[in-house]
């Protein structure tokens, strides 16, 4: 079932161009600071689950997307279609990247957010390791980050960070979901002069995102973002499960730390952190809360 999930995800844009007229944007559900948050070392996605295309950098947190070629026919001959397209686009990655892109971000986030929830006097949050029960029963909060590497150019690619956070428990109650990504504002080639693999360029620029991210998921759980004055607007995105560039029914707050805070309504639920200058917007108007938002574009 997640395998053709996943498939669908990857086909979606291929499916249908329609934009939903409205955005859904749930009010913030505020997680008790008593809950074990756990950040996990390992890859946000598996390899089961991860987006059709994608080649993961063994030890690390970090996928690269460069191409999703042959999903149009594939998509035609369902999931094993699908599944065939992947493994050829695997081939069209250069293994020297496998040498140079070993990054984990656990412990930058594990400090970010600790020192978030410390900020102005607030209570820290207990981190540790969970276990199978723990979670079920709604006892931990689960924050997986990852890295994204993204073809935008014939040669150059866009860092995303995302930070996945998970409550599971044994009733709607209990259960939460947010999932927050950053953009990087610069698109570099993988190798060579001048590219991300050059020095420390992409360690230090993915660690600086996953501090903004952990700052914000921090405020999402303790306080909840902010979810007014927001702009509705259509938006070009490259979401980090896909090269495609689509338009997308965004809701989003012009200003939040220095850059724009953006709910979308796409197939997979994110809050994105973007710079000013990668947001295209058209035909902004002020958002206006539907009056029967039971769905929402942030979990």
């Amino acid at each position: 079932m997640r395998n053709l999930l996943l498939a669908v995800i990857a086909a979606a844009p291929l499916l249908t161009g329609c934009l939903a007229t409205a955005v859904h944007v749930d009010q913030p559900r505020p997680q008790s600071r008593e809950l074990t948050v756990d950040i996990s070392r390992d890859p946000i996605y598996s390899a089961m689950t991860k987006p059709i295309g994608a080649t993961f950098i063994p030890e690390s947190q970090v996928y690269v997307l460069s191409s999703q070629k042959g999903l149009r026919l594939a998509g035609l001959f369902g999931v094993l279609g699908l599944m065939v397209a992947d493994a050829a686009n695997q081939t069209s990655v250069e293994s020297d990247t496998t040498r140079k892109l070993q990054i984990n971000l656990a412990e930058t986030v594990h400090d970010a957010m600790s020192h978030a929830a410390q900020a102005d006097g607030g209570q820290a949050l207990q981190f540790g390791s969970t276990d199978r029960m723990q979670r079920i029963h709604g006892q931990a909060i689960v924050v997986r980050p990852g890295i994204a590497l993204m073809k935008v150019s014939d040669t150059d690619f866009r860092p995303y960070v995302m930070l996945h956070a998970v409550r599971e428990g044994g009733s709607e109650v209990d259960r939460w979901q947010f999932n927050v990504a950053g953009l990087s504002e610069q698109a570099r080639p993988l190798t060579g002069s001048g590219s991300w693999t050059e020095g420390n360029l992409l360690q230090m620029e993915v660690e600086q995102l996953a501090r903004e991210l952990a700052s914000t998921l921090v405020e999402e759980m303790t306080v909840g973002l902010p979810r007014s004055p927001l702009m509705q607007a259509t938006i070009r995105l490259q979401a980090p499960w896909s090269t495609d560039v689509r338009d997308v029914t965004a809701a989003y707050l012009d200003e939040y730390k220095g850059r724009k805070l953006v709910y979308t309504q796409d197939v997979v639920a994110y809050a994105y952190l973007m710079p000013d200058s990668l947001l295209e917007a058209r035909n902004a108007k002020p958002w206006v809360r539907p009056p029967s938002a039971s769905g929402a574009s942030v979990p």
